[in-house]
């Protein structure tokens, strides 16, 4: 808009992430790797390291020999992957203040591997576990911060600590969690990026699940800058990610509201992210003053009060794509519910006159073939005709 230069421009684009690879904050790419560090699937450091470290070339040498060792042992990924294993992921994203797309692979990796875990087993997890991370986009840190200080079984040690996680379930390493942490002895003293055991930067997660008439199969909130648990106000609908940012510059959208993006799911278009739309929302006039409702996902960075993955989609028939303007909201993060404050008389007298909205593709392609299979994002979006109970 004119108010910086094209060169200051480019040097912040330049500098704004630590290091080649995945950014350095705890947006998705990150938030997965700690998971799997947690779960068990990957070696103890190797979430942390950063990509130009020689660490990682040694990391990487490392691999081979672990991969063999698990072959003449016979341990095999279905073996590291059970409940607990499930569980010790699900606090590591809670903790660490990660991305609710982390949500979204659990989901789907849990229904591969065979282990019954569900979004209301991940709901109980996400209510009772604090945020002992401070990373961005809810503080200042970064992974990079956190490999200076020990690394990503630092982090896992102060969960351990906390007694979070079950330290019994075995890893890639032919240990369990507990014998690959038992080298660390004492917490670093950074308390400006992990907390003290009794000292959490926040009693509850930052991500949390509710349920209700306008997602009967949940919806995943993440609300990392947002102070309240609950909050009440009237929609205001879009079907365009484009126009709710139109919608911001014209002044359209006022605090309070409750802005519904919708046909936006895996079955619609795939499941895009939209920051465009999120970070709109965030203007000093808005931010952490209206609440954002989508059955797509968003980037890590995003924050306010954001909940995605409403299922089922207003493609199929989810009771978001029956919303209309003014309709109330209300949802609270703790108490697991959101309420959408219209009569049953009138959710049927909508649905009569709804007409779907599914895609109509010119021509098949790979995105075509994912929106005629994926299953709904409480499934984790896998291909449904895997799944008898996706269908």
């Amino acid at each position: 808009m004119g108010d910086i230069s094209e060169d200051e421009a480019n040097q912040i684009l330049r500098k704004a992430c630590p290091g080649v690879g995945g950014c350095g904050i705890a947006a998705s790419f990150n938030t997965w790797g700690i998971a799997m560090e947690a779960i068990g699937l990957m070696p103890p450091y190797s979430s942390s390291i950063p990509a130009e470290a020689e660490e990682k070339r040694n990391e990487c040498f490392a691999v081979g020999k672990l991969v063999k060792s698990m072959l003449a042992s016979g341990l095999r990924p279905r073996d590291i992957l059970t409940r607990d294993a499930f569980e010790n992921a699900t606090v590591a994203i809670a903790a660490s203040g990660g991305s609710t797309n982390g949500i979204l692979h659990l989901l789907a990796l849990a229904k591969e591997a065979g282990v019954e875990f569900k979004l209301s087993d991940i709901q109980v997890i996400l209510r009772k576990t604090p945020v002992f991370a401070n990373f961005a986009p809810r503080g200042r840190g970064t992974m990079i911060d956190l490999h200076n200080m020990g690394g990503t079984p630092v982090f896992l040690k102060l969960l351990s600590d906390s007694g979070l996680l079950h330290g019994d379930c075995i890893t890639v390493t032919g240990k369990t969690i507990s014998e690959n942490l038992i080298e660390i002895s004492s917490m670093p003293d950074n308390k400006n990026l992990l907390a003290n055991v009794n000292e959490p930067f926040k009693p509850y997660a930052d991500i949390q699940v509710c349920f209700g008439n306008i997602a009967p199969d949940g919806i995943v909130f993440k609300v990392s800058s947002f102070k309240d648990t609950t909050f009440r106000g009237k929609a205001l609908c879009f079907n365009d990610a484009r126009e709710v940012v139109k919608a911001v510059e014209s002044r359209q959208i006022k605090p309070g509201m409750i802005i519904v993006l919708r046909y936006q799911g895996p079955v619609a278009c795939g499941m895009p992210e939209v920051l465009v739309a999120t970070a709109a929302l965030s203007v000093p006039a808005l931010d952490g003053k209206v609440a954002f409702l989508s059955d797509t996902r968003v980037s890590g960075v995003s924050h306010g009060a954001i909940g995605v993955h409403c299922s089922p989609e207003a493609a199929v028939g989810g009771p978001i794509a029956l919303v209309e303007d003014g309709d109330e909201i209300f949802f609270d993060l703790l108490a697991g519910e959101i309420s959408w404050i219209v009569s049953e008389k009138e959710i049927i007298n909508r649905r009569k006159h709804w007409v779907s909205q599914k895609p109509n593709f010119e021509r098949r392609g790979y995105l075509a073939d994912f929106s005629a299979t994926v299953a709904q994002a409480n499934f984790g979006c896998v291909s449904k005709s895997h799944y008898t109970d996706c269908a």
